[in-house]
């Protein structure tokens, strides 16, 4: 092989070195790290696929590059055998990425379908010879060359799996089976680099082989054993790269040209330890080192330099920004097929050196050169050469052509303040500095400085110089003039008080106006001689009162840089334009204003640098320039020619204003992943590489989208938007992270249109994605023809079977009318029996009532009493039956309520059992109880549990002809769930299964019992109850031999849901029946009863019943027994609730309205049994509820007792009312003496403790007591204290007043009033201040006679006595 020949030129060296500086020293330097998502900083490979990708191999796994993002593929995922990755190799066309792991053999990723197919090590054919693989190079013919850490070379035929062995055992002369790395010549040769055996040189084809070791004696031999990095260039030269340095191999010679690191040249190799040897498009050889950076030496001029005569460039952490690297230990470069240039690093990630040209640059206080002293830079201001920067505590930077870069501070000059706030070029060639202390400094020319001192100490932020030469100053919140002879005066000075409202900025426009522009208060225009003329804010134009900066245009209008949006202001004072973010600036705060030579003004946005041409048009630059996002400072920006210059916290921006701009096309766009969010919500799969139209399955329909262009250096200038076609025509900006979510897509076809384009450029580029969301399956085409055919064959089916489905129709319609008949008939027949049932219980009333005063009279004959003892039996019977027809209608209509008590079951059972053996007369019945031992202390209702039992004893007696019946109550439990049972068992005749399953039916009788008497609701009325007390019941039956029912409810059940009533709280059993009252006892006549019926016969049997005892009256409706009441005043009314007209309760809610004879107590008697009607009848002010039928006995004994109890009431309130102190009688003024009465001393008849007895009297009743009280007490001395003034008084007939009080009290008005005279008579006497005639006057008892005679009565002894035995 004929090589280029070489040849030493040391002049030329040099020039090189310069040459590649410049070549290289523009282009924009990127940095990605774990940071930036890269899965480890220490990089070991790099390849680029045949979709752009980039691909980088870690030491934790594989990552893909697509522009602006990593894509972390991990062990396991794609099927990847490893993390720990050594090399990369891509084949010629890049569809084939070659993964070499360290210890787990080799993958082959296709990078069109990323399925990835795996190769290990084996003894069979098609097996590595060992896991460690090193490298792998694609070879011409489509096989690959393996080379590994301890088993020589393999070569894998893709195409047939096919695998070959070249080490020690298999090629003779093989020097040694640990390899670095293999690479493959055009002419079929393979370059084996060896880990520690040098150099070797194989042809396969022919198996001769040469191997090169150094030779310390020989300069021209292999410099060093270690061969890492093997790379032929594209003269066909071949460069290994050693642990000693950098070969050139030269074949006629059969030796090598050595070049190593010399420490005294800069222009050596940087290292002698090499990784990695690669070539760029420019003809530059790259060179990869341990502890030293990266190497380039250019091999396409004419003449190499000498070994150690320099020629290289070198990149390391120590060089100049445009040549750095992160990391002095680099393990591969590459370039990619858009010129980036990728270098990988030990630890610090990939640094990229950018093909597109660095248009800007920044100094900072790490730059190399001139740097700044601080990188807070707050102005800046030039003189046409020279830059100066003010900082934010560093004092002011110079730097500029033909002088060396200093630094002016207070340490090393006469400025006082390091923060320069304000820098501004005079006329005269002078700069001006502002400080945040408020000095003012000049720059002569020569350097020197001259202060001002301004008044205030006020920060100084803005100059302007009127044409004169006199200087003005933006002061806090005003403005300070320095004339040119050095006078300091203070010129115009905004409110004190609001610091939002200091000077930020002052032009002075030709012909002499000042504009003022302030930080909240707009800007003032003031005409020449400072008079004002106009103020301009958002009231009248701006979009903000913040004003950053000002600039003069050359036709006289102002640029107003402020706090939201740039505006042109014409001479008048009018904004001319308003630009806004909707005119496309990237941020509405405008910071600093500059023009440049063409007159087009820049501007610094938090966003980014934008520029605005002669048509306002406006061009950004940020990101993918290197200019934004960045915080910059207001009035910071200075131009020096074509260069402009732009303070930032972040240091002091430049470029030349023609540099920026970028007629590069957009690039095309890239898919480069599409996740599929399944029904799960979860990333269910990935896909890569979409190709074609995608086709994703209904509950597949969520997507999200990444996108992005591969180029490293391109691709932050871009910008993103898309279009979903089939979802609406709109176009929308991508998401910073380039992903778009498509959430909950319809089934349908879709096109995803994703648009590229660079700033400022009309041009875009646009790549589109198809898929289709597949329906359903019962929404695809073939399901709607399945549909259309089901639905034909439905019509057909109809046409068919229609006159059988309308026979069928005809049918259940008759059944549904039959059904519904039956219904409405078993509820008629229920309300039937309900309202006879409630008519019944009136005649039984006139039954029951006489059959037991006749039982009950002892001038009855034996003979028929018993035969009147008979007939009172079937009328009990006749009761017991309606009772139960009227308790199955209430839980029928939902009208039976739970009503709990905590008492003893036992009790309950007891009775019941105790009950039917008495009343037993069967004697082949026999009737047990049994109680087992336990306590039976349960919330239960006494009522609902008495009534199951009775039906059940009822059932079971009925039954048994003769045999046992058994009540039995004990404590079980199931699942640890603790119940109480009562069970009544028979020995009668039984029940077969079809009956069984009946036996709870309403209206149900067994055809085996159907000759005996029943109405078949009595065990439907049970299985209702035991379902209202949340029990259960179970029976069990076998004919002939007995039945046995269970009744259990929860022993811990408490009911929460159901009413409570503790025992004994029920109103008609606190009411006992006392024995009757003595003649001693009762008044002299017989006290009045209204009786209130609209039945005759209850009326006659009412007077006769209580004619003995009582006057009585009746009335047939209710109307006439409140006109009755009204007109009699009788002493108590019995009444019926159900009458024509107006009902019973009405009467008595109108009784009880009205005050006259709200008194009269009332008991009602009626036939409604439910306890609706009896709380109905108390809450209208009943005081009695009897239910018909009902006893004589009983009627009378509670009219009694309410009589009796209503006259102790009176008497104890009277007897009250007559003890409490009287203040409103008038005394004469009496000094207390020792013998006057002791405190609280009252007459006998008060010492009765009557409170008890009084809080039972009605409200009415007791109120009017009081009243009467109060008029006899406060007119006592009176003479006309009488029925007539009273009656007057209380606005009451002397008839109305004499019945109500003699109602309530039992005695007259008169004998009332003389009862209140004796009483205060005796309070009078305890007092001993006054003699029995003066006493007498004061009670109105006239003569002192008249007043013994009524006192004895009252007292039983004379006044006299009663001092003595009272007085203490």
């Amino acid at each position: 092989m004929r090589v280029k020949r070489v040849k030493y030129v040391l002049a030329m060296a040099v020039t090189v070195a310069l040459g590649a500086l410049t070549a290289r020293g523009g282009g924009q330097l990127l940095h990605f790290d774990s940071g930036s998502g890269l899965s480890n900083n220490y990089v070991l490979s790099i390849a680029q696929d045949n979709k752009g990708f980039v691909w980088l191999a870690t030491e934790s796994g594989l990552n893909r590059f697509d522009g602006t993002s990593f894509r972390r593929f991990d062990r396991g995922e794609l099927g990847l055998a490893a993390d720990e990755i050594q090399r990369l190799a891509a084949d010629g066309q890049g569809r084939y990425l070659w993964i070499c792991t360290q210890r787990n053999g080799l993958d082959r990723l296709d990078c069109d379908t990323y399925e990835v197919t795996h190769y290990s090590d084996g003894p069979e054919p098609g097996q590595l010879a060992s896991n460690g693989i090193t490298d792998a190079t694609p070879a011409p013919d489509g096989k690959v060359w393996v080379s590994t850490y301890t088993s020589g070379l393999d070569r894998l035929d893709p195409a047939t799996g096919e695998i070959r062995h070249f080490n020690t055992s298999t090629v003779q002369g093989w020097p040694d089976n640990s390899l670095w790395t293999v690479v493959a010549s055009a002419d079929g040769k393979l370059y084996l680099g060896h880990v520690a055996a040098g150099l070797t040189v194989f042809n396969p084809a022919t198996g001769v082989l040469r191997n090169f070791r150094n030779n310390p004696a020989d300069p021209a031999s292999l410099p060093g054993d270690q061969v890492r990095a093997v790379a032929i260039d594209s003269h066909g030269n071949l460069w290994a790269g050693t642990n000693r340095g950098l070969a050139l191999y030269n074949p006629d010679e059969g030796n090598f040209t050595v070049f190593r690191h010399d420490p005294l040249d800069a222009g050596s190799l940087v290292s002698d330890n090499i990784y990695h040897l690669s070539f760029s498009r420019d003809g530059r050889l790259w060179i990869s080192t341990e502890n030293g950076g990266v190497s380039t030496l250019d091999l396409g001029r004419a003449f190499l330099p000498a070994p150690g005569r320099g020629g290289f460039v070198n990149y390391t952490p120590a060089t100049s920004e445009s040549l750095s690297v992160s990391n002095k230990t680099v393990h591969v470069t590459f370039q990619d097929s858009y010129g980036n240039i990728w270098v990988g690093t030990h630890g610090d990630g990939v640094d990229v050196i950018g093909h597109r040209p660095g248009a800007v640059s920044r100094r900072h206080t790490a730059s190399h050169g001139e740097r700044l002293s601080d990188n807070s830079v707050m102005s800046v201001c030039t003189d046409g050469q020279t830059v100066y920067a003010g900082t934010d505590g560093a004092g002011i930077d110079v730097f500029g052509p033909g002088r060396a870069p200093h630094n002016i501070n207070s340490s090393n000059s006469a400025l006082r303040d390091n923060a320069v706030l304000a820098l501004m070029r005079a006329s005269d060639g002078r700069v001006w500095a502002g400080s945040y202390n408020g000095d003012v400094s000049v720059i002569d020319r020569d350097g020197t400085l001259k202060l001002y001192d301004i008044p205030g100490s006020v920060d100084v932020r803005c100059f302007a110089e009127t044409p004169d030469g006199t200087m003005l100053v933006g002061a806090g919140p005003g403005i300070v003039q320095i004339t040119p002879a050095g006078d300091v005066r203070p010129l115009w000075r905004e409110r004190d008080d609001v610091r939002e409202e200091w000077v930020r900025s002052i032009v002075v426009l030709p012909g002499g106006d000042i504009w003022v522009g302030s930080f909240g208060y707009g800007i003032s225009i003031f005409a020449p001689g400072f008079k004002f003329r106009h103020k301009l804010s958002v009231s009248n134009g701006l979009r903000s009162n913040t004003i950053n900066q000002m600039l003069v245009r050359p036709d006289g209008r102002v640029w107003a840089a402020t706090g939201d949006g740039l505006a042109l202001i014409g001479r008048d004072g009018r904004v001319d334009t308003l630009l806004t973010v909707a005119d496309g600036l990237p941020d509405k705060a405008v910071k600093a204003l500059v023009a440049d030579r063409q007159g087009r003004l820049w501007m610094s946005t938090p966003g980014g640098i934008s520029m605005v041409d002669d048509n306002l048009r406006v061009s950004n630059y940020g990101r993918g320039y290197g200019l934004g996002p960045v915080d910059y400072y207001g009035a910071s920006a200075a131009a020096v020619g074509d260069t402009l210059y732009f303070g930032s916290h972040h240091g002091l921006y430049s470029f030349a204003a023609g540099t920026l701009s970028d007629t590069s096309p957009a690039p095309v766009p890239r898919v480069t992943e599409v996740t599929v969010y399944g029904r799960t919500g979860n990333a269910d799969r990935h896909i890569y590489a979409p190709v074609g139209a995608l086709k994703f399955a209904h509950d597949d329909n969520t997507l999200l989208v990444r996108f992005g262009v591969p180029d490293a250096s391109t691709a932050s200038a871009v910008e993103w938007s898309y279009n979903v076609e089939g979802v609406d025509d709109r176009w929308y900006p991508a998401s910073p992270d380039n992903g778009i979510l498509l959430h909950g897509l319809r089934p349908g076809r879709y096109r995803l249109v994703i648009r590229a384009s660079m700033s400022n450029s009309a041009e875009d580029a646009r790549t589109v994605l198809t898929f289709e969301i597949k329906p359903p399956l019962w929404a695809t085409t073939w399901a709607r023809i399945l549909y259309l055919l089901l639905a034909l064959g439905a019509v057909a089916g109809v046409m068919r079977f229609y006159k059988k489905r309308l026979n069928l129709e005809y049918a259940l319609e008759a059944e549904r009318g039959n059904s519904r008949r039956e219904h409405e008939l078993n509820a008629e027949r229920m309300r039937f029996f309900t309202n006879i049932t409630h008519e019944l219980r009136t005649p039984l009333t006139l039954i029951l009532g006489p059959l037991e005063d006749m039982k009950n009279d002892p001038a009855m004959p034996r003979s028929q009493a018993g035969m009147l003892g008979m007939v009172h039996k079937s009328a009990a019977r006749l009761l017991e039956l309606i009772n139960t027809i009227l308790e199955f209608r209430k839980t029928e209509t939902q009208n039976r309520r739970l009503k709990v008590t905590y008492a003893d079951l036992a009790t309950v059972v007891r009775e019941a059992g105790a009950r039917y053996r008495s009343l037993n007369t069967v004697a082949a019945l026999d009737i047990h109880t049994e109680i087992e031992p336990g306590d039976y202390t349960l919330w239960h209702d006494p009522e609902i549990v008495a009534m199951i039992v009775d039906n059940l004893m009822s059932n079971a007696c009925k039954y048994t002809p003769a045999g046992t019946v058994t009540l039995m109550l004990r404590h079980t439990s199931e699942s640890g769930v603790p119940f109480t049972e009562i069970s009544v068992a028979d020995t009668g005749l039984g029940m077969d299964a079809e009956t069984l399953s009946h036996i709870f039916d309403r209206y149900y009788r067994d055809s085996n019992t159907a000759n005996r008497l029943g109405t078949g609701i009595g065990l439907a009325l049970v299985y209702n109850l035991v379902t209202l007390h949340q029990g259960e019941i179970f029976v069990e039956s076998h004919p002939g031999r007995g039945s046995v029912f269970r009744f259990r409810i929860h022993t811990e059940n408490t009911y929460p849901e159901a009413a409570r009533k503790e025992p004994g709280t029920d109103r008609a059993q606190a009411e006992p029946v006392q024995a009757p009252a003595t003649e001693a006892d009762r008044p002299a006549d017989k006290p009045h009863v209204l009786v209130v019926d609209d039945n005759a016969d209850i009326l006659t049997y009412m007077q006769a019943t209580l004619g003995d005892s009582y006057r009585v009256d009746t009335a047939t409706d209710g109307a006439m027994g409140l006109a009755k009441a009204r007109s009699l005043a009788p002493d108590i009314i019995v009444t019926d609730v159900m009458m024509p007209g107006m009902s019973g309760t009405e009467m008595i809610a109108a009784l009880r309205a009205d005050n006259e004879i709200s008194h009269i107590p009332v008991v009602v008697v009626t036939a409604k049994i439910a306890d609706e009607a009896r709380l109905e009848a108390y809450e209208c002010g009943a005081d009695s509820f009897i239910t018909k039928p009902f006893s004589s006995k009983i009627l009378r004994a509670r009219i009694r007792n309410i009589l009796d109890t209503r006259r102790r009431m009176a008497a104890a309130a009277l007897d009250a009312q007559l003890a409490a102190p009287v203040s409103s009688v008038t005394e004469p003024p009496v000094a207390e003496t020792a013998d006057a009465a002791p405190a609280g001393a009252v007459a006998p008849a008060a010492e009765t403790d009557a409170n008890a007895i009084i809080s039972k009297m009605t409200t009415a009743d007791s109120e009017f007591l009081r009243k009467v009280g109060d008029i006899i007490l406060a007119d006592i001395a009176g003479e006309k204290l009488d029925v007539g003034f009273i009656a007057d008084r209380m606005c009451m007939s002397h008839s109305t007043l004499y019945r109500k009080v003699k109602a309530i009290t039992g005695m007259s008005v008169s004998r009332l009033i003389r009862k209140y005279r004796a009483n205060r008579a005796a309070e009078l006497l305890l007092t001993g201040r006054y003699t029995v005639s003066e006493i007498a006057l004061m009670v109105g008892m006239g003569s002192p006679a008249n007043f013994r005679q009524c006192f004895r009565e009252e007292y039983g002894t004379t006044p006299s006595d009663y001092l003595q035995h009272h007085r203490p």
